[in-house]
Parts: C-alpha cells; sequence; structure tokens
C-alpha cells in the first residue's frame, strides 16, 4: 500500500519584479547623490581676507574676486562699495568703471573691476557678490588730491606773433588737465572789455583741440586770410586758469586790400545780331571772400543792368584763386538795344567803360543745287542758283561765271572722248564709213586660209 503525499506548490523567483525593484533602488540613490552634489555646488568666491590696492590719482587700476562654479555656467557676478549702504558700482559706458570676465576652466573664473585714471573718490572699501556668495572686503587708498589735479594752462610770457595781411596764422594755449577728460577752452582779447573771439561759422576765425595724451592737449585759435583788425592782444581761459597774454601783429594797411576791377581802355566788343556775347571784368579782392559785382549801362543816367530771371541778360562769377576772379555779363540772343556803354563795379572800385556794338546786317547761308545725269552719250549740268546778300554780289558773280567755263569745257571733253571711242569700234580702213548693222564679208577673214599653204621652188 503506498502512502500518499501532499502536492505543495513551489516558489520560483520572478526576475521581471526583481529588475523593476533593483532600478527602483538605483534611482533612488542616484536622485540621493545629485541632491548632495547640488548641495555642494553653491558658488564659492575667494577674496584674501584685509585685501588692499593702494594707487595714485589718474592710474588705471583693477580688483578681482575668484569664482568657483559648476555646470559649466558662470554665474553672475555684482560689485559694490560699502558706503552708507551698499550701492551697485557704476559700470555704465559713460563711466570711467568697466567690468571684466576671465574664464580660467569649466568651474573657475576670475570677475576683474577696473577703474581707468582712478579719481580720489574711488577710494573706498568694495565687495563681489554672486547669488548667496559674498566676497570680503578690498580697501582701495588713492594717493593725491583733487586740488591737484585743476586744469593748468601754460603760455610763455611775452609771446607774440607776426603775420603778413592775408596770412593763416595759428596761436595756441597748452592744457593740463586730468580725470581724461579735456576742458573747454575759451579764447578773449583784450580790448576796452575782455570779449570772447567770435568763432562762428560765418567768422574768419576758428579753434581747434589736439590731445597729447590723457592729461595734456593743445587748444589752437586758427586765423584765416588775417586781417589788420585781428591785431591784438588774446589769451585763454578754462575755469579759474587764465593763460599769459598772447600778442598778435598784423603788417599791412586795409588799404591795400581794396577791391580792385581791372578793365582795358577802350574795350571794344563786336556782335552780329542774335550772336550770345560775354563781357568780362577781372577783380582783385582779399579776405577769402568775393566781393559782390554790379553791372551798369551808361545811358542818360546809370542804370542797372536788368539781370532778372525773366531777362536774357545773365551775370556769371568765376573764381581763379583766392585774391582773383572774374566777372561775367552775358548776353544770350543780343539785341540791337544792347547796344552801348558798360562797366562794372563794386564798392568804391569801378571799371573802365566796356563798348558794345550790335551788326545789324543779316546773314543768309549759301544755297547749292546741283544735278548731274550720266548716260552713254550726254553730261547734264543745271544752273547754280546762289543766294546771298548785297555785298558780296560781286564776288558770287564771279564764282558763277568760273563755273559756267568749267562746265563747258568738261562738256566739250566728254563729246570728243565719245567720238573718238564711236570710231575705234572696227580696225581698218575697210570699215571706215560703213554701218555697223551691215558688215561686209570680204572684210572677215576667211578660215581656210591657214588650211592650204603653196609652197613653190624655183627649179631655176
Amino acid at each position: 500500500m503506498t502512502g500518499g503525499f501532499l502536492s505543495v506548490p513551489i516558489m520560483r523567483p520572478n526576475h521581471c519584479w526583481t529588475i523593476l525593484h533593483v532600478s527602483i533602488l538605483a534611482m533612488l540613490l542616484l536622485t540621493l547623490n545629485a541632491d548632495s552634489e547640488d548641495s555642494k555646488c553653491e558658488v564659492e568666491i575667494r577674496v584674501r581676507r584685509n585685501t588692499v590696492y593702494e594707487a595714485f590719482l589718474g592710474d588705471d587700476l583693477r580688483i578681482n574676486c575668484t569664482v568657483l562654479f559648476c555646470n559649466n555656467s558662470p554665474p553672475a557676478t555684482y560689485w559694490y562699495k560699502l558706503e552708507k549702504t551698499n550701492v551697485n558700482v557704476n559700470v555704465s559706458g559713460s563711466s570711467h568703471i568697466k567690468t571684466e570676465w576671465k574664464t580660467l576652466n569649466h568651474v573657475e573664473g576670475i570677475s576683474y573691476l577696473i577703474f581707468q585714471n582712478i579719481l580720489t573718490n574711488d577710494s573706498g572699501v568694495y565687495r563681489c557678490r554672486s547669488g548667496h556668495s559674498v566676497s570680503h572686503s578690498i580697501n582701495i587708498s588713492v594717493d593725491g588730491e583733487d586740488s591737484k589735479c585743476e586744469v593748468e594752462i601754460t603760455v610763455r610770457r611775452n609771446t607774440v606773433y607776426e603775420a603778413f595781411l592775408g596770412d593763416d596764422l595759428g596761436i595756441h594755449c597748452t592744457v593740463l588737465f586730468c580725470n581724461n577728460s579735456p576742458p573747454t577752452i575759451s579764447w578773449y582779447k583784450l580790448e576796452k572789455t575782455n570779449v570772447p573771439v567770435n568763432v562762428s561759422g560765418s567768422s574768419h576765425i576758428k579753434t581747434e583741440w589736439k590731445t597729447l595724451n590723457h592729461v595734456e592737449g593743445i587748444s589752437y585759435l586758427i586765423f584765416q586770410n588775417i586781417l589788420t583788425s585781428d591785431s591784438g592782444v588774446y589769451y585763454c581761459r578754462s575755469g579759474h586758469s587764465v593763460s599769459h597774454s598772447i600778442n598778435v601783429s598784423v603788417d599791412g594797411e586795409d588799404s591795400k586790400c581794396e577791391v580792385e576791377i581791372r578793365v582795358r581802355r577802350n574795350t571794344v566788343y563786336e556782335a552780329f545780331l542774335g550772336d550770345d556775347l560775354r563781357i568780362n571784368c577781372t577783380v582783385l579782392f582779399c579776405n577769402n571772400s568775393p566781393p559782390t559785382i554790379s553791372w551798369y549801362k551808361l545811358e542818360k543816367t546809370n542804370v542797372n543792368v536788368n539781370v532778372s530771371g525773366s531777362s536774357h541778360i545773365k551775370t556769371e562769377w568765376k573764381t581763379l584763386n583766392h585774391v582773383e576772379g572774374i566777372s561775367y555779363l552775358i548776353f544770350q540772343n543780343i539785341l540791337t538795344s544792347d547796344s552801348g556803354v558798360y562797366y562794372c563795379q563794386s564798392g568804391h572800385s569801378v571799371g573802365h567803360s566796356i563798348n558794345v556794338s550790335v551788326d545789324v546786317g543779316e546773314r543768309d547761308d549759301e544755297h547749292t543745287n546741283v544735278t548731274q545725269k550720266n548716260s552713254t552719250s550726254d553730261f547734264e549740268l543745271t544752273t547754280v542758283t546762289w543766294t546771298t546778300s548785297e555785298p558780296e554780289s560781286s564776288t558770287i558773280q564771279h564764282t558763277v561765271w568760273l563755273y559756267r567755263v568749267v562746265g563747258i569745257m568738261v562738256f566739250v571733253i566728254i563729246v570728243i572722248i565719245i567720238c573718238v571711242a564711236s570710231k575705234s569700234g572696227c580696225k581698218g580702213v575697210c570699215c571706215a564709213g560703213e554701218s555697223r548693222n551691215t558688215p561686209d564679208p570680204s572684210c572677215q577673214p576667211s578660215h581656210d586660209a591657214w588650211s592650204t599653204i603653196h609652197i613653190y621652188e624655183n627649179d631655176h
């Protein structure tokens, strides 16, 4: 008898559930590690305690903070100055303070605060900051006083400039300044009262500035075509700083600078009715400023020439150089009424008279009609027709007779050539006087003449 056994189910491991459990545990471990790493990835700023920078007024200075970061992403770093309250340092485009970043590697870099031409008021305590991380204090000490930074103008005592009338002259002041900011320089002339020099756009006097370096420059006062009235004593000024006097002496007289008009005596222009004519005056002037020229016509009274837009008379100016030019009076399609005496004037200077004469005679063009017909037997030359004015009729008449004689001679020569050609059509006298249409057979050579040849021998 066999005994019975109870069947008990056997538990076998499920691989899918095992893999799932292991994955969940791994993800939890990674998450914990990541959280622990993120907590270690706070930005860290390193600056030594009691860091001090010393600089002289006007120097360039840079201070720095070393920054440690993670995730290969440099953080934003800000600079502050410790005053009554912590204020951001002004690093705008108009400021003399700039910031700069330098990456050392994927987890470290340096933030710089740069002072260009440092000022005494830049002295103080600075810190840099990124997120919740703040650096130790950085002390900046600037050696120097603003009183030393006053603008200083240097001009030698008893400075004298000499120039000739019409020359270009430049006088100058050397200027020392600070903060890399050139000051405003004003020029004055010592007269009854100190008045600023007129350097407007319409003046012949200009100013110019030239920077030599960050603390020195030169201010120029430039005279273009200097006048005798420019003689005098000048000085330049900026704030409370005033230069020594500068004496300017101009050699020449204004009387030499009067406008001079040059026109030859007894100048005469002749034109035909309807021509374009221009007359001119040569003008000498000074100060590089061409004068105003007026044109007049001498009649019962001296009247201005009408050069309005509706008139056929115009004026024109041509500059030859800085002291000479030409004024033109231009007649377009001149009229007989334009005949007369003209002159040009500028101020007290008047040119000599210019006589304009307009010839009223009419001029007609010559017209020639020639017709030529060629044939085997004739040549025809038509009559030549001339239309001309009365003063030229005698000359034209001789020319007509000459053409007629030449035409007759050509006609006779052609007739002779035709006759000779017609008579030389046949060779020999047998064709003389015979008609071309009835040739004489006896005149034609025989074809048998060459075929039969008789040779006679003398027996004796």
